[in-house]
Order: structure tokens, then sequence, then C-alpha cells
């Protein structure tokens, strides 16, 4: 089997859509192949082709991501990955993916980001579970009502899909430091954001699906938050409502526009599909007791280990040795010294003993605040050689907003 790798060119990209779309047992129009080559960049893709035909094949965009501390780190937003069902299982996906880290890191991109259709595929090269979503649904017959009494400050009102598109980026943007997960969102992804919805119901989050309404929430004419919603009909005068978004700058935005949805006539069931771990809505119903579903929205790779976690801040001062053992990005391999705080971190290399050992993945888990060292020592993931630096390092990385990864590339 001669396989050459290479970049995809422009003039190939529908050629690799319709590859990618096949491995996923999906089939792409043109106009969807349009609104993919929006973000497409072809220096970022590699193909592997066999006798002149696309056979595997990675792909990655550049954005930058919030991590602890409000920073916004150089982040490949890996997308696209796929091995044809007739070349599974011959090592093209390990031949790419282990290229592609390379290219992130000569890039300067100490994180890679991504959505695992199957999460047992990244672990072996070295993305750990970094992001989980809730999803909540609501039976509007079973009490929907807040404990405390609630009067808002402002008003809710109707926008067109334009208006939307030039108040809720500047929200968005507002919430973004304070939020480990959120990228940066160009204009591209504000007019076809390529999530789930998108790919199965061929509607983009701003799409022309005319059961798509989009709400403000505004104080002295100030907009405070924002929510995109659509409504399903389920029978005669009933529906199912869904918040595909529903961003706030504080509480009382957040209690409005809940509460807007949660109120809307001729709606039986509100669901709330991509909702963060630490999402306040449980708390604040009389009835608490809720259908609840949890699953993972973010595979991290941490692509250069002393860059990364030099760049985030950490909840308590504090020093640690840490041993990596990383079977691809073999750089990160080695001892290094972190001396973090509040204000900022310094990580060098160390000829010092290590007080804790742990593999990419398993930093990459905690690199967020996911999960803890503990945690993962419990697990059997986390060796300790100083007695108590396990303790030093959970208050180090504890953090005090859960991740939330809200974008699919």
């Amino acid at each position: 089997m001669a396989l050459e790798i290479r970049p995809n060119t422009i003039d190939e990209f529908k050629n690799l859509k319709q590859t990618n779309a096949r491995a996923s047992g999906l089939i792409y129009s043109d106009s969807d192949i349009d609104t993919f080559r929006l973000l497409f960049d072809p220096e970022r893709s590699l193909c592997a082709f066999e006798n002149g035909k696309i056979v595997g094949n990675v792909a990655s965009y550049y954005t930058d991501m919030t991590i602890p501390g409000g920073t916004f780190l150089p982040t490949a937003g890996v997308a696209q990955v796929s091995v044809q069902a007739t070349h599974r299982r011959k090592g093209i996906l390990t031949m790419l993916m282990r290229r592609q880290l390379n290219e992130i890191n000569e890039r300067d991109e100490p994180i890679a980001f991504l959505g695992a259709s199957e999460t047992a595929i990244y672990g072996r090269f070295g993305y750990g579970v970094s992001s989980f979503i809730q999803e909540w649904e609501f039976d509007k017959h079973n009490n929907t009502k807040f404990i405390n009494g609630f009067n808002p400050k402002g008003q809710i009102q109707f926008i067109e899909i334009e208006d939307a598109k030039k108040i809720f980026p500047d929200v968005y943007e507002k919430i973004r430091p304070s939020r480990p997960g959120f990228v940066s969102r160009k204009r591209a992804n504000w007019d076809n954001n390529t999530g789930w919805d998108w790919v199965f119901k061929k509607s983009t989050l701003f799409g022309q699906n005319p059961n798509r309404f989009f709400i403000k929430y505004t104080v002295n004419s100030e907009t405070q938050g924002y929510a995109i919603y659509k409504v399903n009909q389920t029978g005669p005068f009933a529906g199912e409502l869904t918040i595909m978004e529903l961003m706030a700058l504080n509480i009382d935005a957040y209690k409005s526009l809940w509460r807007f949805c949660l109120d809307m006539d001729l709606v039986n069931t509100v669901k709330a599909p991509d909702r963060p771990l630490d999402d306040p809505i449980l708390w604040m119903l009389q009835n608490s007791r809720r259908k609840r579903t949890l699953t993972d929205s973010g595979w991290l790779r941490i692509v250069n280990v002393e860059k990364a976690l030099a760049k985030r801040a950490y909840s308590f001062e504090g020093e640690i040795n840490l041993q990596i053992e990383d079977k691809v990005c073999d750089w990160n391999n080695g001892i290094f010294n972190l001396q973090g705080s509040p204000l900022g971190a310094k990580c060098n290399r160390s000829s010092e003993k290590a007080d804790i050992v742990i593999s990419a993945s398993s930093l990459a888990s905690i690199y967020f605040g996911t999960t803890s060292f503990s945690n993962l020592f419990s697990a059997g993931l986390v060796e300790e050689n100083t007695p108590g630096s396990i303790q030093i390092a959970d208050s180090m990385f504890r953090t005090n907003n859960y991740p939330w990864f809200t974008d699919i590339w």
C-alpha cells in the first residue's frame, strides 16, 4: 500500500468533504460543502492518497481558547478526522495524527482541541476528555417555578437574524474570559456554525429555519443576554422548545431568559442540550428532579506542556515537579518545575526529582479543572512520589468555573 500524505488543495475540497462524509455515513449537498469551505484552510489539512484517491484525512482550524485565568491561548481546532472503511486498521490515522501534532507544535500552538465522535480513538494520541455538557429536559406540567420570586429589571425582545449577528457576538466576547473552553468565533462561525444541529437538521446556528427564534434581554437599551431557540410541533397546539444557546452577562439576564423559555405557551417540553456542569438552573427550581443526560463535549491535547502550563493561572500559589510521559509528542517527555499563582506561572525543565508522574492525556483532563489529580490518582492514572504533592497540585489547578466547549468545527 503506497500512500502519499500531503495537504488538500482548495480544488480538491469537494472530494475531501464527500470522502469525509462517507466515513461518517453522511451525504453532503453542494450547499453544505460551500458552508464548510468558509472555514477551510488548505495548509492545515492532511490527506492520505492511494492511487490519487483520498483514503484518510485530518484538518485543523486556527482559533484561540480561554484557559483558566482568562488568557486566550492559540489553539488548533482539530476536525475532519476520518479513514475510509476500506482502509481501516492499517495505521493510516496514526500516521496522520502524528504528523498533524508535529505541525501544530511547529506553528507554536500549545494546545489542540476536538469533539470526539468515538471516544476510544483519541486517548492513544495523548488527548484527554476535558469538558462535559449536560442536557436538561423540563416537563412544563411538573412545576418549573423558581424557588425565589423574581422581578426582572429589563425586557426581552424578538430580533431578526441580521440583528442577532451584530448583537450576539459582543455579549459572547464579554463572557469569554470567565469561561475556560470558549473559543474565538469568526464571522463565518456566527454565519454558519457547523454544530450537530446543522449536520443533521440541515440548518445553521443562524440558518433560515422558520421555527428558529432570536431574543435579547436589555436593561436601559443595553443587551445583557440572548437566547436562540427552536420549536418543533409534537401535536395539536403542543410543542417542544429546544434552547440552542443561552448566554447571559449577569444573573438577572440569566433568570429572565430561562423564565421566558420555561413559560412559553403551546409548549409541553423544554430542552437545553448544551449546558455546562455548573449551570445554576437546577438550584433555582422548586422541583429540581429533572431528566438529565451527561456526555463529554471536548477533548484536549497539550501539544507543548511547558508553554501550556506557563500560560494559565492557578488558584493557589504553589510549586510542584511534574514528570510527563508522552508516547506521541516526545518533546514533552521529562520533568517540569511548575511555579504557579493567581497572578501567573513559570514552567521550566528540571533535573530535580518528580513529585508527580502523569501522562499527557491525564494532564489534559486536569488542565481546565474538569477533574483533579486526586481523582485520577484514585483511578490509578497518577503516581505520587512526594507525599502531599497531589493535595498541592489539586489546590493549584482548581478552577472557579467548569470548562464549557460550545463550538464544533
